[in-house]
């Protein structure tokens, strides 16, 4: 059994996935995701909700327009975003899906 609760597990996973990410190209920062980085996370890790919402965009998530994401600006974002998919998320709790499959 692990030693974190279910909300930090979902924390660190956040983090797990942006990170990995962000190290994905030559460019040496693995503290920024470039917009090729951002779109590929979008596209594998958002890929359900990212036809229902022009929010999962990387003009949205470059919140001060430096061609890159920070981790601050991907969290803050995602925050924002989940309210629009609170009804989808909350479904889907209820119908037993599981986060962790």
């Amino acid at each position: 059994m692990s030693q974190y609760t279910k909300t930090e597990q979902a924390l660190i996973l956040l983090a797990k996935t942006f990170f990995e990410y962000a190290g994905k190209s030559d460019d040496g920062n693995d503290e920024e995701l470039e917009q090729g980085e951002m779109e590929e996370l979008l596209n594998n890790e958002l890929k359900n909700f990212r036809g229902k919402s022009n929010a999962l965009d990387f003009k949205q998530f470059d919140q001060d327009q430096s061609g890159s994401v920070t981790f601050n600006e991907f969290m803050r974002h995602l925050a924002a975003v989940s309210q629009e998919f609170k009804g989808t998320v909350k479904q889907a709790a209820k119908s037993g899906c599981d986060a962790a499959q």
